[in-house]
């Protein structure tokens, strides 16, 4: 057999990993259960209406970075004040060499 402190933490990471798998199938399983229950509702109020062809909205995450709009604010000021069209390793140098708060860039962008 392996080493023992090896074969303990595997253990414990697959336990770990195991639980998790756990909560996110009990999770999936109220969030069907409420789909299941919103599309009864749909169905009282919009009969000739198939939930199913109804799409999947995407959800997005925050940007740590950058407070909303920020982002496209800052690409769109510096397009506009360019000279000439800018590739995307441009602008990103750009607002990394502006020292922007929000923009973290260790050096150039690679490939640039």
């Amino acid at each position: 057999m392996g080493e023992p402190h090896v074969v303990s933490a595997l253990r414990d990471k697959r336990a770990e990993i195991s639980a998790m798998i756990a909560d996110l199938e009990k999770e999936l399983s109220r969030r069907r259960a409420d789909l299941a229950h919103l599309d009864a509702t749909l169905r009282l109020f919009a009969p000739d209406l198939a939930p199913q062809s109804i799409k999947p909205r995407r959800r997005t995450g925050r940007n740590a970075w950058f407070r909303k709009g920020e982002r496209s604010r800052l690409v769109f000021t510096l397009l506009r004040t360019a000279d000439r069209p800018l590739a995307t390793r441009e602008i990103t140098n750009r607002l990394c060499g502006k020292g922007h708060r929000s923009v973290r860039c260790a050096g150039p962008v690679r490939g640039s």
